[in-house]
């Protein structure tokens, strides 16, 4: 699923949970592969 870049913005800063619903940090960066697709995700711990 291709994100638009104001998609891509607006996930920076936000939360980040586990499978069990418990905040393991938030989106810290986001890279895109070269057709523009989000591919990874850093997660700030805390």
């Amino acid at each position: 699923m291709r994100l638009t870049e104001q998609q891509v913005r607006s996930l920076y800063g936000q939360d980040v949970q586990d499978r069990s619903g418990a905040k393991i940090g938030s989106v810290g960066q986001v890279w895109a592969d070269p057709a523009g697709e989000a591919t990874w995700v850093s997660v700030r711990p805390g």
